[in-house]
């Protein structure tokens, strides 16, 4: 997965559980679980995209989310691969640039605020001082109320306050160009002053009295923004509103309950973005590979990427395509593939060109016999494109050592190798798989157009890697 579409998916979950977080938790009196369910959802944010199930994508994602992922996969590192013309920074290059520049000036800044909040904790700057920062706590004695105020401070340092409001920081950093990441670090804020409030209001006889506490000598003192300070003006109103505010019901609880649901489609979500891969025992017409029966379970098939005139196409739409209404296939693999492709071509890239008369979607119901594999491997590249049933036969090019041949002699298409014509006794398991660059095979008009009368039976054309 390439960095990018791992950023847009983290930054796609973090909007999805804070949405969720405010509709219908954030209301609520059960501190601790809010506040492990903040931390927890950007944890998750972080870790799904790395769980990918090609069991979760097969019988949960629906075909148009693999789709959109697919498309989506495939942008992204076209984007990013997009080669650029001599002596021209790409824009993908522009934009990691600013990123991390932005992220190394946001890291050497909070560098800087934890080195000045110690210092500040150490030695406080004003009389009036009230806040926490890890282990540290600073609290007037002059203050009224401190036997309350010291009890909310030691909450925030047993519970380990000062290393959420780090950690949200760093989420900050990393996603700064995604505003719920401000507003997660926000919320956090508000949960622990909940929390510590809770306990420490408990102190005194009435809750109106911790309430005026709260505004005591509230306005005109500066704090720092890393400590947890009692005397924090910016959510000063909310945290009155919580206090005076009614526990939760227990019922509140099964809301929780809801994120299971959420957590899976995240992963559906994630799974979608899978490369297709063939699985041991399938056929070539239930997956569009062709495989050997000998294959062993270990050993991986691996999966191209379809592009049907210019457009990425999954198998199963490629199956559907009526075989009268293609004009050439190219099968491009290795370099060429992810040169002209990107990453997401490693695994081979099969071209298909349809016929501008007859050209229908890939998608669209055909009853066809059209291409139905091509499975790059360990052993080269195997490829079979059906010809027309009115003509008795059809093309088969099997690139593999000792496993050549072709399903009609009577209908021998024209070999064609580096530019060159071959004659018919020319044999094909002379050329060893790994040197082939790419195939690329014609029939019908196209190969008649190019070659003329000896294109008529389907040309295939092989390129040969330079040494």
């Amino acid at each position: 997965m390439n960095g990018i579409l791992y950023l847009l998916q983290v930054n796609l979950y973090l909007i999805a559980f804070y949405a969720f977080y405010r509709l219908l938790l954030s209301k609520e009196t059960f501190f601790g679980l809010n506040r492990g369910y903040l931390i927890g959802s950007t944890l998750l944010s972080f870790g799904i995209p790395v769980f990918q199930s090609d069991w979760l994508k097969e019988w949960l994602a629906p075909q148009q989310v693999q789709e959109v992922a697919q498309q989506l996969n495939y942008q992204t590192y076209e984007f990013i691969t997009a080669t650029p013309t001599a002596e021209v920074i790409s824009m993908a290059d522009i934009l990691v640039w600013i990123y991390f520049t932005v992220v190394g000036i946001l890291l050497i800044r909070l560098i800087y605020r934890l080195i000045k909040t110690y210092r500040w904790v150490k030695n406080p700057q004003n009389n009036l001082q009230a806040c926490s920062f890890f282990n540290y706590i600073a609290v007037d004695e002059d203050l009224e109320g401190r036997e309350a105020i010291m009890v909310h401070e030691q909450i925030h340092v047993q519970q380990g306050h000062s290393a959420d409001v780090i950690f949200f920081e760093l989420n900050t950093i990393v996603n700064w160009f995604n505003p719920v990441a401000y507003l997660y670090k926000k919320e956090i804020r508000k949960v622990h002053e909940y929390i510590a409030d809770e306990v420490a209001s408990e102190t005194l006889t009435e809750k109106s009295a911790y309430a005026m506490l709260l505004f005591h000598e509230n306005f005109g003192l500066k704090t720092q923004d890393l400590t947890n300070s009692f005397f924090n003006q910016s959510i000063l109103k909310q945290r009155i509103m919580m206090l005076q505010k009614n526990k939760s019901k227990r019922s509140a609880l099964l809301k929780y309950g809801f994120t299971a649901p959420l957590f899976l489609g995240m992963l559906v979500v994630s799974s979608a973005f899978v490369s297709e891969k063939s699985t041991q025992g399938k056929t070539v017409l239930e997956r569009g590979l062709l495989t050997d029966s000998t294959r062993t379970s270990k050993q991986k098939v691996k999966s191209p990427i379809y592009i049907v005139d210019g457009k990425v196409t999954s198998s199963e739409k490629v199956k559907k395509i009526d075989q009268k209404n293609i004009e050439s296939v190219n099968v491009l693999k290795g370099e060429p593939a992810i040169k002209k492709y990107g990453r997401i071509a490693g695994d081979g890239a099969i071209e298909i060109k349809l016929k501008k008369s007859d050209a229908t979607d890939a998608g669209a119901e055909k009853n066809a016999n059209a291409i139905k594999t091509v499975l790059l491997g360990s052993k080269g590249m195997v490829m079979k494109v059906e010809g027309e049933k009115t003509k008795g036969g059809s093309i088969e090019v099997l690139s593999r050592t000792a496993d050549i041949k072709s399903e009609n002699a009577a209908l021998k298409p024209q070999i064609v190798v580096n530019g060159k014509m071959m004659d018919e006794q020319f044999d094909l398991n002379s050329i060893n798989p790994k040197d082939i660059e790419s195939v690329n095979v014609l029939k019908d008009r196209a190969a008649i157009e190019t070659y003329g009368d000896k294109g008529k039976n389907g040309v295939i054309v092989i390129t040969l890697k330079k040494n």
